[in-house]
């Protein structure tokens, strides 16, 4: 970037794909304003985007479906680009010692 150029603010956008019909109307009564989309996250076209966050959804893929949906366009559309990757854990393991 050039010396003396600032970025323009970007107002941020939040959107949640969900498989599950019960989860998507959950979701979009407790997330308001946020873009909730039912479907399978391997099959729709996903907008490019700076973060992608994908909560408990690999360990249910093959290694083969993890990659593919890992390389997607959208999760490598920049350089700045992050893709972050979580899988709960169970509520027994949140009380082990």
């Amino acid at each position: 970037m050039a010396a003396g150029l600032a970025r323009a603010p970007v107002e941020p956008r939040f959107a949640r794909i969900e498989l599950s019909e019960s989860r998507v109307r959950v979701a979009r009564r407790a997330l308001g304003g946020v873009q909730v989309v039912q479907g399978d996250l391997r099959d729709l076209g996903l907008q490019p985007c700076s973060v992608i966050v994908m909560f408990d959804v690999l360990h249910y893929l093959d290694s083969e479906e993890q990659q593919r949906l890992i390389e997607k366009p959208p999760v490598r559309s920049s350089p700045e680009g992050c893709c972050c990757c979580a899988k709960p854990m169970p509520a027994q393991d949140l009380h082990s010692t």
